[in-house]
């Protein structure tokens, strides 16, 4: 058993980030271009630039439109609230954050 749990933690370690990867390959949105490029243009809607701190575990990705990602914050949760991002890293962070709880 001992060695199946091994092989667990070592799949974990190899596949979350591939599979972060992947994830946000496929969020991209398409005919992006990609933000260390020049001619990137950020979503304009200031709606869609909510601080990602007050942001509590379960989280949950929703939806992407235009380059504006939409999570829920303490998923399930009666105080669960959404907020919404386009910046590349906080993105980054809150798929990290939901593979990590394995949601």
């Amino acid at each position: 058993m001992h060695h199946h749990q091994s092989a667990i933690s070592r799949c974990r370690v190899v596949c979350y980030p591939a599979l972060l990867s992947v994830v946000l390959i496929c969020l991209k949105p398409s005919g992006a271009v990609h933000a260390n490029n020049v001619g990137y243009t950020p979503p304009q809607d200031s709606s869609c630039s909510d601080a990602i701190n007050d942001c509590k575990k379960p989280v949950k990705f929703i939806s992407q439109t235009n380059g504006c990602y939409a999570f829920a914050c303490e998923y399930g949760k009666p105080t669960q609230k959404v907020i919404h991002v386009s910046d590349v890293s906080d993105v980054k962070k809150l798929l990290l954050t939901e593979k990590e709880e394995g949601n």
